[in-house]
């Protein structure tokens, strides 16, 4: 099993976006025994610092952005397993100001490709076609009005949110 460490900061959908995602992640997590996690988009993730420190970064960040919304479309795959299979997240200006800001205020560097997974696993192309032709096409938005702070140490049931923190 993989481990992640630090703290994420997740972009949560809320409603019928989450029911959705959270229904496909459900699915093949029971299918093919792979770890469920709540549906996001991440922002930054391995922060390192102490739980005060990373939501006190979170709320400056929160404060420096407005809400947007997030538009996802076109089911993908990589050979990664966090990214295994994922519906990719357009990159509209606001949401790449918001990793923008999110990078210099935790002081990181990294190439930014938006999305939100579906599944966690090392899995066959063949398998990937699959599940991605079953899972079909997905076009959905959501409004962004909250950033989650989440201690992703370790195994995937050990990551536990710690702040939503509100963009005002």
């Amino acid at each position: 099993m993989v481990e992640a460490n630090g703290y994420s900061l997740w972009i949560v959908p809320e409603g019928e976006v989450y029911e959705k995602m959270s229904e496909i992640i459900s699915k093949f997590s029971k299918r093919l025994s792979t770890p469920v996690f709540s549906p996001h988009v991440t922002l930054v993730g391995e922060v390192e610092g102490t739980e005060e420190e990373v939501i006190s970064k979170t709320e400056k960040l929160a404060s420096m952005i407005k809400p947007f919304e997030i538009k996802l479309s076109g089911v993908d795959k990589l050979d990664h397993f966090f990214r295994c299979i994922f519906v990719h997240a357009e990159k509209t200006p606001e949401l790449m100001k918001a990793n923008e800001y999110a990078k210099e205020i935790f002081g990181m560097s990294f190439e930014y490709m938006p999305h939100l997974s579906l599944v966690y696993r090392n899995l066959s192309d063949e398998q990937k076609e699959e599940i991605i032709s079953e899972i079909g096409k997905i076009d959905k938005s959501f409004l962004v009005n909250s950033i989650h702070v989440v201690l992703t140490n370790g195994q995937t049931e050990d990551w536990k949110k710690v702040r939503k923190v509100f963009i005002k």
